[in-house]
């Protein structure tokens, strides 16, 4: 039986003495089309939620290296 791909958004983050990739958002699309259109039409609110979020982390100065969708099977977390 053929798996059904789920996007996700991620981030990938520079927090000056780390660089993480995480889930931007638990959002999910079938398809990546769909993935790509939401991130281009919500990238300002994606960008203004991370600075936020970096405000709250008390680490203002990290900045986003990349944002992207990506098939969730392929998300995988390793320890570095």
């Amino acid at each position: 039986m053929e798996s059904i791909a789920i996007y996700i958004i991620y981030a990938v983050i520079n927090f000056g003495d780390i660089i993480i990739t995480q889930e931007f958002k638990p959002i999910q699309f079938k398809d990546k089309d769909k993935c790509e259109a939401y991130l281009h039409l919500n990238a300002e609110a994606i960008n203004m939620s991370l600075i936020d979020h970096f405000e709250t982390l008390g680490r203002p100065k990290s900045t986003v290296l990349e944002v992207g969708c990506l098939d969730k099977t392929r998300f995988i977390w390793e320890e570095t």
